[in-house]
């Protein structure tokens, strides 16, 4: 090593320390579930009072280089604010397991040179199990956690194509093995999974089937899996120059209902409710109406709220609202300088 240049030695030092914070035992200790101290201590941080539920959520820094996203949590009126992840690297896209004892993201922290996302797992802050190995071919776009599997949307980088091909995978917690999702199409976008994970939500373009289409244009349409067979759920009737899309949607606990995001109702982002029981999309409700732009909406437990990122004060922060009332205005949760995304809201402790 003394043969390297400076940078590359510093550079090799750091990647071997993260390596070593990033780290954990063997994948089976790793999922014990972990003293909760009466309830007042999750994911490793001492609240001091008993934790109703958590919100978590990304707060996006600017350096030198680029927007840097760690992961905090909070209590759902906003109060004991805690950060999890203070890395060099991009963490994002936080999922709680179902129980609420883990939280998954995705991260490029391992390698920030490379830029592609990972999906890790914490267990308390700055401690991370290392799910998929993807390097520089694959990059983790979407994630969401099903009842023994992580469910992530992967974006294939080596492709190099005019557009995005990325399929789903779910990724077994208990040893790691990885089964393909089939969905008929090259581009599934913002997974979700049930918590029963017997139904996948995703959006796709039905006019993009296969890598064989120069087309891939058009809305971003809602699709539901059913016995594991693909069903379209929504049919906008946007054109290619003017799509209408549906996206990020998020299942609540009893899996009947999703709330996503879409510009169906404006030319912004708003948020909708669907109740796919009935499933005819004409029924959508929209839950938000403001000029601003409200997304990546996620459910609580009691699937009485919705949390959600919006601009609508002028950068982006985390609020909530009551389903039964949208048209109130929605409490905003989070007050900073930076922009914060992707709610997810765990289970009632």
């Amino acid at each position: 090593m003394n043969n390297l240049p400076n940078n590359l030695t510093i550079k090799l030092i750091i990647t071997g320390l993260l390596s070593l914070l990033l780290s954990c035992g063997g994948g089976g200790s790793f999922f014990t579930v972990p003293d909760t101290n009466g309830g007042t201590k999750i994911l490793g941080v001492n609240f001091g009072t008993k934790v109703p539920s958590l919100i978590a959520f990304t707060r996006i820094y600017e350096t030198g280089v680029g927007p840097n996203g760690d992961i905090f949590v909070m209590f759902p009126d906003g109060s004991h604010v805690n950060r999890l992840t203070n890395t060099p690297g991009d963490d994002n896209l936080p999922s709680f397991s179902p129980d609420g004892m883990f939280l998954a993201i995705v991260s490029n922290s391992l390698d920030t040179g490379w830029g592609n996302r990972e999906v890790m797992v914490l267990s308390k802050p700055s401690k991370m199990l290392r799910m998929t190995e993807g390097g520089w071919q694959f990059d983790n776009v979407g994630l969401d956690w099903g009842p023994g599997f992580l469910l992530t949307g992967r974006l294939n980088t080596l492709i190099g194509a005019p557009f995005d091909f990325i399929g789903l995978t779910k990724i077994y917690t208990g040893d790691g093995h990885e089964e393909s999702v089939d969905t008929g199409f090259i581009a599934s976008y913002s997974p979700s999974v049930s918590r029963d994970g017997k139904t996948i939500a995703f959006s796709a373009r039905v006019n993009c089937p296969s890598e064989d289409d120069p087309g891939c244009g058009g809305n971003l349409d809602l699709f539901i899996t059913f016995e594991g067979v693909p069903a379209q759920f929504t049919a906008f009737n946007g054109t290619p120059e003017d799509p209408i899309n549906l996206i990020n949607a998020q299942f609540d606990y009893s899996g009947k209902h999703l709330v996503f995001q879409t510009n169906y109702w404006s030319d912004d982002w708003e948020i909708g409710l669907i109740d796919i029981e009935k499933f005819a999309w004409q029924f959508m409700c929209r839950l938000t109406d403001n000029p601003a732009d409200d997304v990546e909406p996620c459910f609580d437990q009691s699937g009485d709220w919705v949390a959600f990122s919006s601009n609508r004060d002028g950068n982006f922060e985390i609020y909530k609202l009551h389903i039964a009332s949208p048209s109130t205005d929605p409490t905003r949760l989070t007050n900073t300088p930076e922009d914060e995304h992707n709610p997810d809201w765990s289970m009632n402790y």
